[in-house]
């Protein structure tokens, strides 16, 4: 079993110009390419052909990148066991666990992406406890 376990899934408009820009500029046909990849359908077929069997779809929340929402992850993946979706947890909310309670409860969620260098924050910040503790009882979520 293969598994690509980051795979950034979304359209242009997600993603702020620069990445997009610089994208182009390393590969001239990604812009195409990508807006054409982007259902689960042609995602799932391009990676089967490449010998993968499971991707983890990441949502982004980063002022560096930009935001592809949990909402449009949860719903790319939803009815397709071969795509793995990751929420973004923005460290800066007062209450994370509050916030991503919904989507666990509503969504198959694997897992949950923290990105620490593009979104300013500590992993060991003590405001993150709550959230930690929550993830830490498989049976809460």
């Amino acid at each position: 079993m293969v598994v690509d376990f980051h795979t950034h899934v979304g359209h242009r408009r997600f993603w702020n110009p620069q990445v997009v820009e610089e994208f182009t500029r390393l590969s001239p046909s990604f812009g195409e390419s990508m807006e054409t990849l982007m259902t689960p359908e042609n995602l799932i077929g391009f990676f089967k052909g490449q010998g993968i069997d499971y991707a983890v779809c990441i949502a982004d929340n980063s002022e560096v990148t930009g935001c592809v929402p949990n909402d449009f992850v949860l719903d790319f993946c939803k009815g397709h066991p071969e795509l793995i979706p990751f929420c973004s947890v923005n460290p800066h909310e007062p209450d994370i666990t509050e916030t991503m309670v919904p989507y666990v409860q509503r969504h198959r969620i694997g897992g949950f992406k923290f990105f620490p260098t593009y979104q300013y924050f500590y992993p060991n910040d003590r405001k993150l406890y709550p959230f930690y503790e929550f993830l830490e009882t498989p049976t809460r979520w």
